[in-house]
């Protein structure tokens, strides 16, 4: 029997007008009928509920509460949707959705109003780490839920994105698949008519509109797939069909990291034929891991033996490798599910900024932490957040730049209002992940509390807009000599500095890697190029492949970015690895040269582009001592 689930919203508001509650009280009361011998009581239980009901409210409104910043009592706090807000378990995050609970009860046939409230919840639900604390209150979902039923199109794709945000933690998916309506709602939703038109009339727009068309096709997957997203995640073990096939949905979404997904974690079995062949590759993946402390390591080939699982393998062989296992009293089983979920947050389809990338960051990391002078003087403490910082100093990058997300209007950079976009995005989905894993569940709160915000500090130095003040602090302190390394701050320092260089260091490694990183970069930049002069969004400085090429790119970037930065760093460190990494630099640089007069016959040295960026981001040239 199918049941309509426009019917749904009235019936649970009549609901609550006979029993003197909220719709979604009326929700959860819907899932018990009142047996036979009980209904004389209903009216005096209906009383009873709605005055804890109310005390609950009470409750809440006292612990968390009532007067803001130079308010008085009884003024109602309030905060913003686009603030990055506490953690899950503060006050404020509690009070604000007890606001919005209300707002529900009271707006759900408002279209204004219920369009604000639902792009606040919305807006909330794009910070990872809000999502499980809005899944766990008791009121916010069901709520969230009904606006799926919303006559209003705008309410009901907002309603959506915040579904499929909250969807994204796996903590979260069993509960909403529990909710009442929900699967039918979705299903309601994919068979309304107008939802294929909303989507013609937006891609018929002209390009006044590209940047929000962009923020639901591109990032959002447009409103259409955002329901199949849903659906993908939610349908899974579900009794309810739905007339779209699994091959349409994964040719529609490429959802490539929750495809890929474990096995192991999946409960799958499959049967293997070659284990030989796997053994031996295997045998090949442990023979490189011996030597993961080669500047020379072939991170592409140890990828292809690990079958695309390099970010987990070698991140756990060098937790293991450097004791921190044993230090820290680590559930492996909790720590390779926590590297499985960082390296499937990464997006596949980027063809730079992925696992491998990360990988890659994380063994150099690794190089550096054997340096005498860090070796004698890192904590397991200092280790353990470098390896973690490096796994997921890229976490769920979208595979585009920071002004592209400005000028898109993209909700990342409202939500960190346009500083540091990708790397505050980095930072919290690699937290939400540690939290999610419950990896270090067993630490002290102000222990976890401060792990948190040291990895943030580690992970927001790779913003290359800030190269140049990281830099002048690095000089500063090499021409005074007052690096000491018993400081705790100043081995904090110079691990930022250590990640800024993992982070860019491909053009220090051999010609055969080099190249190849090279190449992927450059064509990331290009596609970023391609789709805005698709929707004549003005291309980026680097992104246009009719007038770059590698070669300009790329000596530009060694020029202006990588040698000043490893100049100083041999000036810190000048053993055998600072100066092969300086070897390599010029030989690729010289190269890419060669390649250049191959291209033009002459010319220039450096991509113009790199000149006409801000004076700021641009480090001067360095000296050597």
């Amino acid at each position: 029997m199918r049941i309509n689930c426009f019917g749904l919203s009235k019936v649970l508001h009549a609901s609550a007008r006979l029993l003197d509650c909220s719709p979604r009280c009326a929700l959860r009361r819907s899932r018990r009928p009142i047996p036979p011998h009980r209904q004389q009581d209903a009216p005096r239980l209906a009383e009873r509920r709605r005055r804890r009901r109310t005390n609950r409210v009470a409750a809440r409104r006292d612990v968390c509460g009532r007067s803001g910043p130079g308010g008085g009592a009884g003024e109602v706090r309030v905060v913003s949707p686009f603030r990055p807000l506490p953690s899950a378990g503060d006050g404020g995050l509690r009070y604000f959705l007890c606001v919005l609970e209300e707002k529900m009860n009271s707006t759900m046939s408002e279209e204004p109003d219920a369009l604000s409230v639902v792009n606040q919840l919305r807006d909330l639900a794009a910070d990872p780490l809000n999502r499980r604390a809005i899944v766990q209150d008791q009121g916010c979902l069901p709520g969230l839920i009904l606006f799926l039923d919303h006559p209003s199109p705008p309410v009901v794709h907002s309603a959506l994105l915040a579904l499929r945000y909250l969807a994204e933690c796996r903590a979260n998916r069993e509960k909403m698949k529990g909710e009442l309506g929900m699967m039918l709602s979705l299903q309601n939703v994919i068979q309304k008519l107008w939802l294929k038109r909303l989507l013609c009339q937006q891609k018929e727009k002209n390009s006044a509109v590209v940047p929000t068309f962009l923020e639901q096709s591109l990032f959002t997957k447009g409103f259409s797939e955002t329901v199949f997203i849903l659906l993908f995640f939610l349908i899974a073990n579900s009794e309810i069909e739905v007339s779209v096939s699994a091959r349409n949905v994964r040719r529609l979404l490429s959802f490539q990291r929750y495809l890929r997904s474990s096995r192991f974690f999946r409960g799958i079995t499959v049967p293997n034929s070659s284990n030989i062949l796997d053994d031996d590759y295997n045998g090949q993946a442990k023979c490189m891991l011996e030597k993961v402390g080669n500047w020379n390591f072939d991170i592409f080939l140890f990828d292809r033996l690990t079958n695309g699982n390099s970010l987990v393998s070698l991140t756990f062989h060098l937790f293991n490798l450097h004791g921190l296992i044993e230090h820290f009293q680590l559930d492996t089983m909790k720590l390779r599910r926590f590297l499985v979920m960082v390296q499937e947050d990464y997006h596949s389809q980027n063809p730079y900024h992925n696992a491998v990338h990360a990988a890659d960051v994380t063994q150099a990391m690794h190089c550096y932490l054997k340096e005498p002078k860090l070796s004698e003087s890192l904590t397991p403490w200092d280790v353990l957040l470098s390896l973690i910082a490096a796994a997921t100093h890229d976490l769920d990058h979208p595979g585009v730049n920071q002004p592209f997300l400005i000028k898109t209007n993209h909700y990342l950079a409202t939500l960190y209002k346009n500083t540091s976009v990708l790397e505050n995005h980095h930072w919290r989905s690699a937290v939400g992940l540690l939290r999610e894993s419950g990896l270090f569940a067993h630490m002290s709160l102000e222990n976890r509390q401060l792990m948190e915000s040291q990895i943030g500090d580690l992970i927001l130095a790779t913003d290359i807009s800030q190269q140049n003040e990281y830099l002048s602090m690095f000089r500063s302190h090499l021409d005074r000599g007052d690096l000491c390394l018993e400081d705790a701050n100043h081995r904090h320092f110079i691990l930022q500095m250590a990640l800024k260089c993992a982070d860019i260091c491909n053009p220090c490694r051999t010609w055969e890697l080099s190249k190849q990183w090279s190449e992927k970069v450059t064509e990331e930049f290009f596609h970023q190029g391609d789709i805005e002069k698709k929707y004549h969004l003005g291309v980026s400085p680097l992104c246009d492949r009719q007038t770059e090429t590698i070669a300009n790119i790329q000596i530009g970037f060694m020029t202006y970015l990588v040698e000043p930065l490893f100049a100083e760093w041999a000036r810190f460190s000048n053993t055998r690895l600072s100066q092969t990494m300086l070897g390599h630099l010029g030989l690729n640089k010289a190269s890419w040269k060669g390649v250049q007069r191959e291209q033009s016959g002459g010319g220039e040295d450096a991509d113009p582009a790199f000149e006409e960026m801000d004076s700021d981001i641009l480090p001067q040239e360095p000296r050597l001592s």
